[in-house]
């Protein structure tokens, strides 16, 4: 039995809440945890950043098991330029100001995951052996990560408080409520476009940039409101790293045709570009600032309208 429509805003607009608080909840322990286990939020943004993805994994298992895996592909790889275009270059715009440590060291491990599928895929199609470089790939630099911190920091905790411990399941259920209300969101907004009979490629593009990524959005803003700046920006290159792995992920359970190419092409260009700015702002002056985020935005809407004509022509 269907909802009536004005249920379904009730529920988008309370999931809207929830998923707020959620988000609070999680940004606030996950600095907390930080501080107990004397860890660099950047670290543990990048792992959580894994853990957001959860809604593209979701609808990459579902495109597979309805045997159209290769759909999923432009949504992973379209996900990563609205996290750096979109959503980066907004709360830059709205921030003014997002300090950085000035090193490059630090994402340049994570953007050559992002050129991965890039490359592997211009044979014109990607199979389970890429799928397989890609997910080594990563664990690699998570792994690489982690070293540079243990490092870095030489931490020495005996016996953390036993107060980390409910950070750490605040946490979970701070994450677990961005996730649960992501896809309920999702559910009702693809259902209410439906009725309202909006165009296809109009609803496809909202639930692109909003509904699959709403995790890394509350993260972001959230993380910028509570001044962890290195959370925002670490938790969107995990997103977009996670995007790649999960493509990885589901490379195992089929092959992905590049087609159109030129369209592939188009995309490829896009992230090497954003990806080429973020490597240069984040070092310089330490900051990204209100100039960088316009040109990202800006490269982002180049991208939206390129990707209007192609679907049009």
């Amino acid at each position: 039995m269907a909802l009536p429509t004005g249920l379904l805003l009730i529920i988008t607009i309370l999931s809207f809440a929830v998923l707020a608080y959620g988000a609070d909840m999680l940004v606030a322990n996950i600095k907390m945890i930080a501080s107990h286990y004397h860890l660099s939020i950047f670290l543990l943004g990048i792992i959580l950043g894994f853990f957001t993805t959860t809604p593209e994994l979701i609808l990459g298992l579902t495109a597979v098991h309805r045997g159209v895996a290769s759909l999923s592909l432009g949504n992973l790889l379209g996900g990563i330029i609205v996290l750096f275009g979109l959503i980066l270059g907004l709360a830059i715009i709205v921030h003014r100001t997002i300090k950085t440590d000035g090193q490059s060291s630090t994402i340049a491990p994570s953007i050559l995951i992002l050129l991965l599928p890039l490359i592997l895929g211009l044979k014109g199609s990607l199979n389970h052996w890429d799928g397989l470089i890609i997910i080594i790939a990563y664990i690699a630099v998570v792994l690489y990560s982690a070293r540079t911190e243990s490092s870095a920091k030489q931490a020495r905790v005996s016996k953390p408080p036993r107060l980390a411990s409910r950070h750490f399941l605040f946490s979970l259920l701070g994450l677990g409520l961005i996730i649960g209300t992501s896809q309920v969101i999702v559910s009702t907004m693809t259902e209410l476009l439906e009725r309202w009979q909006w165009p296809p490629l109009v609803a496809g593009v909202l639930l692109l940039a909003i509904g699959t990524n709403l995790p890394e959005i509350v993260v972001t803003i959230e993380s910028l409101i509570k001044q962890a700046s290195d959370l925002s920006i670490s938790n969107l290159i995990g997103s977009a790293i996670g995007n790649v792995v999960v493509a990885g992920i589901l490379l195992q359970f089929g092959s992905f045709s590049i087609q159109p190419f030129m369209a592939f092409v188009v995309t490829a260009s896009t992230i090497c570009l954003l990806s080429s700015f973020l490597l240069l702002f984040y070092k310089t002056d330490k900051q990204f600032s209100r100039w960088e985020g316009i040109i990202l935005l800006c490269i982002y809407l180049l991208f939206l309208v390129a990707e209007l004509k192609w679907a049009i022509y």
